[in-house]
């Protein structure tokens, strides 16, 4: 009778066991609402979902676990809704999420390197943070019209060439002391940014760093800057105080050119 007993015990725990395990690998773990499906380009992510009994309805989070993301690895894929990269010193191709449409979050580990237009045209994106050790190429978010804000961290040195441009959205963004350079149009066409802070790390104001900024209203070039460049402010119709240190040695052509 006892070993009857002891038998149907091991038995009902073995299958407790089983079916544990099985609830364990069948649980879908989410992000922001949204299932996370592991995958490193959309031909993977796509045939995952395929294979799926009862596949979730997009927009998925995708969890990206490698060191390169190859070139446009899901540009135009409208599933994602988040990007979850896993590893540090990961390389973002170029391209590689250009006009995901429907892409809202993404999450940079530290130390990566973004690739030329990774997120160009990410029209659902409203805020990115962007870590330490980040290395960007130019027009990284250019045209991603719904973005609001952005903080770069601490440490980071450069904003590229058109990193932002076009960005009509947005409002804040956060540069730390650290900067020592702002690319050629950064923010060109940020038609709602009212205001921004510029490090005394800043040598010189670019070509059109922040032409078609409309709404700025109030600029204070830091005391290090000896080069105003072309077109820097060009149309910026709401500039009407902008303060110029004494140690600006040259303002370029059409600099300030169609401001009030």
């Amino acid at each position: 009778m006892w070993f009857i007993f002891l038998t149907i015990f091991a038995i009902s725990i073995a299958t407790l066991i089983t079916y544990l395990n099985y609830m364990n690998a069948n649980r879908k773990q989410e992000f922001d609402g949204m299932i996370i499906i592991q995958a490193r380009n959309q031909d993977i992510l796509r045939e995952k979902i395929r294979k799926m009994t009862d596949p979730p309805s997009p927009p998925y989070a995708v969890l990206i676990d490698t060191k390169e993301i190859e070139l446009y690895a899901f540009q135009d894929c409208e599933d994602i809704g988040a990007v979850l990269i896993k590893s540090s010193f990961t390389e973002i191709g170029a391209w590689a999420f250009h006009r995901c449409s429907n892409l809202k979050k993404i999450v940079l580990p530290d130390y990566t390197k973004i690739g030329y237009k990774a997120f160009t045209g990410c029209t659902s994106l409203k805020e990115i943070e962007i870590p330490e050790g980040t290395e960007v190429e130019s027009s990284v978010f250019a045209d991603c019209i719904a973005l609001k804000k952005v903080v770069i961290s601490q440490g980071i040195s450069k904003i590229s060439d058109k990193m932002f441009a076009g960005c009509i959205a947005l409002e804040e963004i956060i540069i730390p002391d650290s900067i020592y350079e702002i690319g050629c149009g950064a923010f060109s066409d940020c038609r709602s940014l009212k205001g921004v802070y510029i490090p005394d790390k800043i040598k010189e104001i670019k070509s059109s760093v922040f032409s078609g900024c409309t709404s700025l209203m109030f600029f204070s070039i830091p005391r290090t800057v000896k080069r105003i460049g072309d077109c820097a402010f060009f149309g910026c119709e709401n500039l009407t105080n902008i303060i110029i240190p004494g140690r600006v040695e040259t303002i370029d052509a059409y600099a300030f050119s169609d401001c009030i």
